[in-house]
């Protein structure tokens, strides 16, 4: 079952993916609240739930102007916390790849699969240490 979110159309200009675009639709999802609001008053994670949440969110665009999406970023420290918390990189890792994968997998969803595996395979390479944040 696919949590609920709210998707709210915003007019004004943005900048996505190197173009200037004078309206966007914008995902508002509770659960990357709920993960912002956790992190924000200094929240430790203490098992695999928060990793699994943050997946889950990144995995669906964020926003999307036309055919250009942008993916939800955490910030590289936060998903060290939550694969530290999930028991290091090594088990983080497989569950990482998975979900980057179910995203290539989406057949006839745009390019936003594409956009948000690109992101994971990013956080791969930085939590891996084969690139440096």
């Amino acid at each position: 079952m696919e949590e609920d979110f709210a998707e709210v159309g915003i007019v004004g200009e943005f900048t996505c993916e190197g173009r200037l675009f004078h309206w966007r639709r914008e995902r508002r999802s509770p659960r990357a609240g709920a993960i912002q609001a956790l992190f924000a008053i200094g929240w430790k994670p203490y098992d695999d739930q928060i990793l699994r949440a943050m997946l889950a969110e990144a995995t669906l665009a964020k926003i999307v102007c036309g055919e250009s999406v942008e993916p939800y970023r955490f910030p590289i420290a936060r998903w060290r916390m939550a694969s530290e918390a999930a028991g290091g990189y090594p088990i983080a890792d497989p569950l990482i790849r998975a979900v980057q994968q179910q995203c290539l997998n989406q057949l006839h969803a745009g390019n936003a699969p594409h956009v948000c595996a690109a992101e994971l395979s990013e956080i791969i390479r930085v939590l891996s240490g084969r690139l440096v944040s």
